[in-house]
């Protein structure tokens, strides 16, 4: 496999909401034209960046999520935007979905130390499922607005309904015997975790990074379709359940070629691994749950991951379609992946 690094570059003065940069935590791509639209997983907004003519992306402009749907609680707390894509009318959103245990800090007593591995938290911004249409500004380039029409048709920024930690695809999955006990479990323990989303045709479809079971990972097909601004999930069969061997990996982002889906899959919880690209062919064909054996999905190849004194590094994150090459942006890179003090070089891999 042929790597090409490409430069990524950041406005300073745009900030996530912990204050981290947005090089070090990207955990989505999507790619529209000659614009590519990355999300950090500490911030409430959508990232554009424009191709340059030295190669590379720049031109950093951010989109706030609440600019086109309602949040229920204030933007100091996170979405953790885990995926998007683009479907040729709309920019797709996905939060984490997911439960966070605290982290122990070295520098407390080892009371407080414990007490914080046992407190779990539930931020209410993470359980974001939404489309906002995308459009040409003046200049041509791809841009969110609220609402759009075109030829007669209606686009309007939209999500599903949440609050309170929840919203009714959360709800089904309460009474889901595959789910149901793990809604509980925040995600680094191998709880329900989204990491990934791919939209075709009005066809959605979110990888989870967990719960893994007994070595299988799972895909949703979610159907929901748009009233007035909001996501309405279908009540008869509001979800189908792809299950994939995948050695036991969870799925970390998902991206369609042409019928295919690309998977990025990694380790789940908080485990330090092996990531690698799989290909479901024919992925579109499949209309109900169903269990794909290792046989029906091909390894394509191993991605490379921090390893040594940067164990824990370079972990690929976002996953995206360029042609025929494989865009890949990652959490926490490595020192030689930062440029200056606001670019990062991702990868993209071209594939045989």
């Amino acid at each position: 496999m042929k790597t090409t690094s490409i430069l990524l570059s950041f406005d300073p003065k745009i900030e996530t909401v912990s204050g981290k940069p947005f090089r070090d935590g990207l955990s989505s791509i999507a790619v529209i034209g000659e614009t590519i639209w990355v999300t950090c997983d500490e911030s409430v907004s959508i990232e554009r960046l424009q191709l340059q003519k030295n190669g590379g992306y720049g031109g950093h402009t951010s989109f706030r999520v609440s600019d086109y749907v309602s949040l229920p609680v204030s933007e100091e707390y996170e979405i953790d935007i885990e995926g998007i894509d683009y479907d040729g009318n709309y920019l797709w959103i996905v939060g984490s979905h997911g439960l966070k245990r605290r982290k122990p800090k070295s520098t407390d007593k080892l009371d407080k130390q414990l007490l914080r591995l046992a407190e779990v938290e539930k931020d209410d911004n993470r359980y974001l499922l939404a489309c906002i249409p995308v459009v040409p500004d003046k200049k041509g380039l791809p841009t969110l607005v609220k609402k759009h029409i075109l030829n007669g048709s209606i686009f309007r920024a939209a999500c599903m309904p949440f609050k309170k930690g929840t919203n009714s695809l959360m709800k089904a999955l309460s009474k889901d015997k595959h789910f149901k006990d793990f809604l509980h479990i925040p995600g680094k323990d191998n709880g329900f975790d989204i990491e990934g989303l791919a939209s075709y045709k009005n066809r959605l479809f979110i990888g989870l990074r967990g719960p893994v079971l007994r070595g299988w990972a799972c895909i949703l097909e979610v159907f929901v379709t748009e009233k007035n601004g909001v996501l309405i999930l279908d009540k008869k069969t509001p979800y189908h359940k792809y299950f994939l061997d995948l050695q036991g990996m969870g799925i970390r982002e998902l991206s369609f070629q042409q019928d295919a889906l690309l998977i990025l899959a990694g380790p789940t919880m908080d485990l330090d691994g092996t990531i690698s690209v799989y290909k479901w062919k024919n992925a579109l064909q499949q209309s109900s749950d169903c269990l794909m054996q290792s046989k029906d999905v091909q390894l394509l190849f191993d991605v490379p991951h921090g390893s040594g004194k940067d164990r824990g590094k370079d972990k690929a994150e976002g996953l995206a379609i360029i042609d025929k090459s494989v865009f890949i942006v990652y959490d926490s890179p490595k020192n030689t992946r930062l440029i200056r003090n606001t670019s990062v070089k991702a990868d993209v891999i071209k594939l045989a």
